[in-house]
């Protein structure tokens, strides 16, 4: 009889003590933590959740500066961006996800560096006009591999434009050959066809592909003439290469040139 006395005695102290002030506090802040945990944990498991549902797109994003009229075909092979992966949510609209969409366009706004390639900041229909500066022109020349450096030559890129002729004029009637134009940007370098075919007499060296070349105005019509009757040769050089020679080249100045010839018969 005193045992059971005792034990509702304790029960009945526990209730005294959490009737009390510290006693409701300390279980209401003891309720709160546990409320928080679950929360916590709610949440984190939401966060799981969400990630391992929503998969990552690729997304193209610039590294530097690609200023207001670039082309699109110089910003595919140049360093102007970086595949990132990001999740869906982040992708902006419209965000580009390869170059293949860049072909044929030109940006219409500067697009600054980390920011995503979207469609809307391109325009078509002008591959090149709006990056032209007054003094300069877009002319396309049709060469074949070895003349055009095709698959060796890029896209922004810089070559020397040399053209050669079976027949000088006047009395001249030799082969010569001399530079057209120097330091010239190469707007669109062609490609080598994918399917391996072979060119005109079976070689693959013969196949063409047209290249666009930024030449000052007054070049322009010279190359074209050069592209219908002799033959062009690019020359690939650096941007602040030095300037070339515009001595004409024929069979005469080359047996005549002994300047490189040493006492020992060797160039």
């Amino acid at each position: 009889m005193e045992v059971s006395q005792r034990r509702v005695g304790g029960g009945g102290s526990f209730s005294r003590w959490s009737s009390t002030r510290r006693g409701t506090l300390a279980i209401a802040a003891v309720s709160t933590l546990i409320a928080a945990g679950i929360l916590a944990f709610a949440m984190h498991s939401y966060r799981q959740s969400v990630n391992s549902t929503e998969k990552p797109v690729t997304v193209l994003v610039a590294t530097k500066l690609i200023t207001k009229g670039t082309a699109g075909a110089a910003i595919g092979v140049g360093e102007y961006f970086r595949f990132v992966s990001v999740p869906s949510k982040k992708a902006l609209a419209g965000a580009l996800a390869n170059t293949a969409a860049l072909h044929g366009e030109v940006a219409s706004t500067d697009i600054y560096p980390g920011q995503q390639l979207t469609a809307s900041d391109f325009i078509g229909g002008g591959l090149y006009e709006s990056r032209l500066p007054p003094n300069q022109r877009a002319i396309t020349v049709p060469l074949d591999t070895s003349h055009g450096m095709i698959g060796a030559i890029q896209t922004g890129d810089r070559v020397d434009v040399y053209v050669s002729f079976k027949h000088g004029p006047g009395e001249k009637s030799a082969p010569f050959l001399r530079l057209l134009t120097q330091n010239v940007v190469v707007l669109d370098a062609g490609h080598v066809s994918s399917s391996g075919g072979l060119g005109a007499g079976g070689n693959q060296t013969k196949q063409t592909s047209n290249i666009a070349l930024e030449v000052p105005s007054r070049k322009a019509a010279e190359l074209a003439f050069a592209a219908d009757n002799g033959k062009i040769w690019l020359v690939l050089r650096p941007s602040h290469g030095t300037v070339p020679s515009s001595q004409v080249v024929d069979e005469a100045s080359i047996v005549s040139d002994t300047s490189q010839v040493s006492s020992g018969g060797r160039k």
